[in-house]
């Protein structure tokens, strides 16, 4: 789900170019290491349809550290996703920068991105949603990277939509919520 196994990247460009609406209203999610992404051909489809921000969602950061360093042995890592990023502001795209810890908080706070969102990796949903206390270890490690960089932006973080309506059930020092997809 979180590797380049298909065309997945292009398909969900497809996806934004097609949708009647509004693109400039939304953040595209994309698999930013894949080695089938053609960058310069999607940003200008995406800024053709009116999309105005990408974000690096999934990241290859989400998986545990072990896998992290298999992928980053062959080039599918972090560096790559941050490089992707740059090349989309370089474009004239806002940019959302995914982290999961201080190390990614601190390369992401390196090209000064737009927003930032602590997402949990892939082991947190182990036995269902991530806790707030998970959550919030996260987000509060992150602040700090943050922080000590001089970065200064809306820090936004993974919630469902029951939190929403409560600011108490969000992890303190975000900005905003990402619920979770579900079916309509």
């Amino acid at each position: 789900m979180l590797l380049p196994a298909n065309d997945g990247p292009t398909a969900l460009v497809d996806r934004l170019v097609e949708a009647p609406g509004h693109p400039g209203d939304i953040v595209a999610g994309l698999f930013l290491a894949s080695v089938f992404f053609n960058l310069r051909v999607e940003a200008a489809r995406l800024a053709a349809a009116g999309c105005r921000w990408v974000a690096n969602l999934p990241s290859v950061e989400q998986h545990d550290g072990e896998f992290t360093a298999q992928l980053a042995d062959v080039g599918l890592d972090r560096d790559r996703e941050i490089a992707a990023l740059a090349a989309f502001r370089e474009r004239g795209f806002a940019i959302a920068a995914v982290v999961v810890d201080e190390a990614g908080a601190r390369s992401a706070a390196a090209i000064g991105p737009n927003a930032v969102i602590v997402m949990p990796r892939v082991g947190d949903f182990a036995a269902g949603f991530p806790s707030l206390r998970q959550r919030q270890s996260a987000v509060q490690s992150v602040a700090r990277a943050l922080t000590a960089s001089g970065w200064r932006g809306p820090r936004l973080g993974l919630g469902e939509s029951r939190d929403v309506e409560s600011r108490e059930l969000w992890p303190q020092g975000l900005d905003a919520l990402l619920c979770r997809p579900r079916r309509w």
